[in-house]
């Protein structure tokens, strides 16, 4: 039996789903204000700080669906879409967004930071177009007896 490339990959998204949740767990445990005011005046650093929690509510529905998408293409040996790449690529790339900011990973967070409340809304809007295409052919691999329980 070969090994698929695709079990690899979900083991690795598994990975990164933990280390997300370490990682966001560090960000919301740290003392008020954790940002710091930017440069160009936006006056409140806790605002742009629920941004960046709004997008972790966003972040984590999508590395589910990314998790469930790949389990499902393994199970049924499956060939993947163009919508289940460019929603996961949509997911990982906002992912990828997420954690450098809310990781402090060099300049690139305080950058991001100093863009204000423009950043986070458009990392929302990349997560959730991704997790829309990605819900949509999650809901297309459900097996017709699981398909059959929902409403």
């Amino acid at each position: 039996m070969p090994l698929d490339i695709r079990l690899g990959l979900l083991i690795v998204l598994c990975v990164i789903m933990l280390l997300t949740i370490e990682v966001t767990e560090d960000y919301v445990e740290q003392d008020w204000p954790r940002l710091r005011r930017p440069p160009d005046g936006w006056s409140h650093a806790e605002a742009l700080r629920m941004f960046w929690t709004g997008v972790g509510l966003l972040v984590f529905p999508g590395l589910v669906l990314v998790i469930l998408n790949l389990a499902l293409l393994i199970a049924q040996d499956l060939p993947q879409t163009p919508v289940q790449v460019l929603g996961g690529f949509l997911v990982l790339l906002g992912w990828a967004i997420f954690v450098a900011v809310v990781s402090q990973f060099g300049a690139l967070s305080d950058y991001i930071e100093d863009l204000g409340p423009v950043a986070p809304l458009a990392v929302s809007a990349l997560l959730v177009m991704g997790d829309l295409l990605l819900l949509i052919e999650l809901l297309g691999l459900i097996p017709n007896d699981l398909r059959a329980l929902l409403p």
